[in-house]
């Protein structure tokens, strides 16, 4: 699902990337030297892979408001909010950005080669006034870490302070015309999404890295971004955000409105916080030595009680951590677990979300 042309554009331009089987840079240069960007300078990652969903018709709005978790209903031209797809189990099919422009919409969801979220659209349109298309011909960076919003200001202008997170900006540099989008993450973390035509984004790249006057600027692989967003508890699909889990589970329930009037899989979710019934919860792990994969059960004296989702090594900490949805009951921090599969067993201790300091 990658967008090959700027894909490839960075992999002729950082010639010593480390690339996974899909083609995607894992590191552009050092994954130390990354990951100290994003946790104090500027981090600039590419996420061109996202799924782009355009939206035609007089029933757009009225139907995702309809099938997604979210109120939209009150969503203004050049405005955005994140919304929720589930299904009718109340578990997650996607996390996505709703965007309205002048004369259409564009859905933004997570990266699928299976086009899940696509298809689930597909399924619920019937006599609706509505038209889907994938756009392929886009870019998006995201530009993370405590200097983001100060070296935006020096490259778009004063308007990157009044951005809230609803607002959708157009910005002209020279020519080059993108928009600009402000995100507020888990553990009070902004980021921002600059996103366009192709043709743009190869040029744009190129602008951002020439320009860093006093800003330590840095592309951000995989690698180095999974660390960042384990560290501050952000779910992804496909690892937390699946049909495993449903938002409560997640912590994702600020994009449920329960006021809006009916969803798809509403009926369980309200059931769920109405009851108390939520069951598991997703929690940060800290291993005791060094998980070779991502899928392990979490055993209190030999019961499953949970999953391991994610992992990663932390420079941060100095440990292997991860995430994991586990039962409720367990969830303590401090609490120690065996994390066991087919190959090995590791000591694991419960940690807060995100990760303290």
């Amino acid at each position: 699902m990658e967008n090959k042309i700027i894909n490839n554009f960075l992999k002729d331009r950082f010639v010593d990337a480390e690339l996974n089987g899909n083609g995607e840079i894992l590191v552009y240069s050092d994954i130390e030297k990354e990951y100290f960007t994003l946790k104090n300078g500027v981090g600039i990652k590419n996420s061109s892979g996202k799924l782009f969903l355009k939206l035609y018709g007089k029933d757009v709005l009225d139907f995702i408001h309809r099938i997604s978790t979210n109120n939209i209903t009150g969503l203004n031209v050049n405005e955005k909010i994140e919304t929720l797809f589930t299904n009718d189990k109340g578990r997650m099919i996607d996390k996505a950005t709703m965007m309205r422009f002048d004369y259409d919409y564009m859905l933004i969801g997570s990266p699928d080669e299976n086009y899940r979220l696509h298809r689930w659209i597909d399924r619920y349109i019937i006599n609706e006034d509505i038209k889907v298309e994938q756009e392929k011909d886009l870019f998006l960076f995201e530009v993370c870490g405590p200097q983001a919003e100060s070296y935006l200001t020096l490259i778009c202008g004063k308007f990157i302070d009044a951005l809230d997170n609803k607002r959708i900006v157009n910005v002209n540099i020279e020519g080059l015309i993108f928009k600009v989008v402000k995100n507020e993450l888990p553990g009070g973390i902004s980021n921002y999404w600059l996103f366009g035509e192709t043709s743009v984004g190869k040029k744009l790249i190129e602008y951002l890295l020439n320009h860093v006057s006093v800003f330590d600027v840095q592309m951000v692989g995989e690698i180095a971004h999974n660390i960042f967003r384990i560290e501050n508890g952000i779910p992804v699909f496909p690892n937390e955000i699946n049909d495993n889990y449903n938002p409560h589970e997640l912590g994702l329930m600020d994009y449920v409105d329960f006021k809006k009037g009916c969803f798809i899989g509403q009926e369980v979710i309200m059931r769920l916080d109405s009851y108390d019934k939520v069951q598991r919860k997703l929690v940060g792990l800290v291993f005791d030595g060094k998980p070779n994969e991502n899928e392990y059960d979490i055993l209190n004296s030999g019961e499953i009680i949970g999953e391991v989702t994610s992992v990663a090594y932390s420079h941060k900490f100095n440990k292997n951590i991860g995430l994991g949805l586990i039962r409720k009951n367990f969830v303590n921090p401090g609490n120690k677990f065996v994390a066991k599969n087919e190959k090995e067993k590791l000591s694991i201790v419960i940690k807060d979300l995100p990760f303290s300091k």
